[in-house]
């Protein structure tokens, strides 16, 4: 039997007022596969928001029937976060409290925001680590929640950071982020994009400026490169590099994982897989 380690992230939200959700990662540390070329598709990030707009849901990352779904927007003006893998911040408070977005799945619903004047700071979306943080008065600016290490890679950085809330203030920037998250910003600018191939979420803005775009997806397969896992280190597909025992080709945009088996020295024809199983953080 041929196993892989499997990691798909989709695309981040984008910013509205509220930040972006980061991507809910899909890993499973023991994907049963066998010979076959076999498409992937990486989620684009979610597109920006602004005062009267929610910031875009994020695209989904696909592999041979898996998939990890994308982050949800943040809000606009008085308008609840987007849904999505990890809600979206809610927008910002002008009329009363507006609410974050829900998980579609096991994932962390975005902040809420309860204050408004003077400066109607927005909220955070959720992040693959945890609910999305609220604003706690009108003046404060909401960061962004931090994501996780990369499974696969650990080098590469954490992942999967949700995107700052915005601040109606010309003075100040808004809320920070990490991991892949984009940082809110004030009226001096828009808020920043997420980090690409990070999954993070795109920073809020404020009246007069837009949110930032969400960053992109990303998938990763290793497997042992001595071929005691089934898989041959002739496999192509992505990016190929190694990591300790493992090859590991990661896939920064659309592309093809063709599979050779350490028992075969040529391909043969795809026939259906079991026994997935999806680990979620």
């Amino acid at each position: 039997m041929a196993t892989i380690k499997e990691l798909l992230v989709g695309g981040g939200g984008g910013g509205g007022t509220g930040g972006g959700g980061g991507s809910l990662p899909l890993y499973n540390a023991s994907r049963v596969v066998t010979a076959g070329a076999y498409s992937v598709v990486v989620g684009l990030g979610g597109t920006a928001g602004n005062s009267g707009a929610n910031g875009g849901v994020g695209g989904n990352t696909t592999f041979n029937g898996d998939t990890a779904t994308g982050a949800g927007g943040g809000g606009a003006v008085a308008t609840n976060g987007s849904s999505g893998s990890n809600g979206g911040g809610a927008g910002s408070s002008n009329t009363g409290s507006t609410v974050g977005g829900n998980p579609t799945g096991l994932g962390y619903k975005g902040g809420d925001t309860f204050f408004g004047a003077p400066f109607y700071p927005g909220a955070s979306g959720g992040s693959a680590s945890g609910v999305g943080n609220s604003n706690i008065d009108g003046t404060t600016p909401v960061n962004g929640v931090a994501g996780i290490a990369n499974p696969i890679d650990a080098s590469l950085g954490n992942i999967c950071g949700s995107g700052g809330g915005g601040i109606f203030n010309a003075a100040i920037s808004g809320g920070t982020a990490t991991d892949g998250g984009g940082a809110g910003n004030g009226t001096i600018g828009p808020g920043a994009d997420g980090t690409p191939n990070k999954g993070g979420g795109g920073g809020g803005g404020s009246t007069s400026t837009n949110g930032g775009l969400g960053g992109s997806g990303f998938a990763q397969f290793a497997y042992k490169t001595d071929g005691s896992n089934g898989v041959s280190a002739s496999s192509t597909g992505g990016t190929i590099t190694t990591v300790g025992l493992y090859t590991v080709h990661t896939f920064n945009s659309d592309g093809t994982f063709t599979i050779v088996t350490a028992s075969s020295s040529s391909i043969t024809g795809v026939q259906s897989i079991t026994g997935i199983q999806s680990i979620t953080f």
